[in-house]
């Protein structure tokens, strides 16, 4: 102790008052340590996202979210490259769009396929007649998304 210096005797109040601060402090410490991780996650997020978005919209290869009744809910944007139709001409329709003279009862017996055996891949041929009349093979490969998924359903790669 410095020589120079009094001793004080806090009261317990005055003791009290110092732990809620000294508590108060830490707690700001650990808030403000929370929010900057959660601010990093997100960035990495958004990061991973977007180098996702990247890598999906300029592949050469068609993927395709549907729900269990072969609705499309999402369609990449490879399918205008592809096929020579817009993404967003295909969000609702059937994927027997897709199989135009493969038929839509094909198709339908594939969804269920799928559907019947969730923990298996599914390879399926079909053909797609393009506007010019040109007709298109190409092999489906799909599987059903987990039900943990948010929108669950199915994906098919062509």
């Amino acid at each position: 102790m410095c020589p120079n210096k009094k001793q004080h005797n806090f009261n317990p109040d005055e003791l009290a008052l110092a732990e809620a601060i000294g508590n108060a402090a830490a707690q700001a410490k650990t808030i403000r340590r929370l929010i900057g991780n959660e601010q990093k996650a997100r960035i990495l997020s958004e990061k991973q996202k977007t180098h996702f978005q990247a890598l999906i919209e300029n592949s050469y290869e068609i993927i395709v979210h549907l729900d269990s009744r072969s609705k499309i809910l999402y369609v990449s944007p490879s399918v205008k490259k592809i096929l020579g139709v817009a993404a967003k001409n295909l969000i609702g329709k059937n994927l027997s769009v897709f199989a135009k003279n493969t038929g839509a009862l094909k198709t339908s017996n594939y969804i269920k396929k799928i559907i019947n055996n969730p923990n298996k891949r599914h390879i399926e041929e079909f053909q797609y007649k393009t506007k010019k009349g040109d007709i298109l093979f190409f092999e489906s490969i799909s599987s059903k998304m987990p039900d943990t998924s948010e929108d669950g359903g199915i994906v098919v790669n062509i």
